[in-house]
């Protein structure tokens, strides 16, 4: 038998049960998948915090809790289609980036060399230019990230 969960941990509980009638009703109402999908919003947020902060790695009943929410994630993921182990959401990543680059008239070599040309604006602290390339691919779908595993990901093209 786990640790009682109290406390940040049955929260954490609570918000996955939430999350799952979220998604169901999200569901039932004609299918509104982006709905369900963004009912994991304020669950990943937890997860998240479980995971990375002191309050959330000492809570009570932490495990127990961690484990509810990625079951959540899981059968929410499943619910609408999409992938739940690493390799699937690294396919569907790489789809995503694919029409990214097809609907914004790109190839990944512009995007290579756009953010080779961002690194060296910054390292010379030309932030002005920096910014413009970050801004002139963002319009185009393709957010250009500043640190971690991917150098760039799909974005919503904001239109107005």
């Amino acid at each position: 038998a786990g640790a009682k969960v109290t406390g940040l941990a049955a929260e954490g509980c609570k918000l996955a049960t939430e999350t799952r009638a979220a998604m169901a009703a999200a569901l039932a109402d004609d299918l509104n998948t982006p709905l369900a999908v963004a009912s994991l919003s304020a669950l990943l947020k937890f997860l998240n915090d479980l995971l990375t902060t002191k309050a959330g790695k000492k809570a009570p009943g932490r495990v127990e809790a961690l484990g509810d929410l990625i079951g959540a994630v899981e059968q929410t993921l499943e619910a609408v289609g999409l992938p739940t182990d690493a390799a699937g959401g690294a396919a569907l990543l790489e789809a995503l980036r694919a029409l990214t680059l097809s609907r914004a008239g790109l190839t990944a070599q512009e995007v290579e060399a756009a953010i080779a040309r961002r690194a060296e604006a910054r390292a010379a602290k030309d932030f002005p230019e920096s910014d413009r390339i970050r801004d002139d691919f963002g319009a185009k779908g393709v957010a250009l990230m500043d640190g971690g595993k991917e150098a760039w990901r799909p974005t919503p093209v904001l239109l107005g």
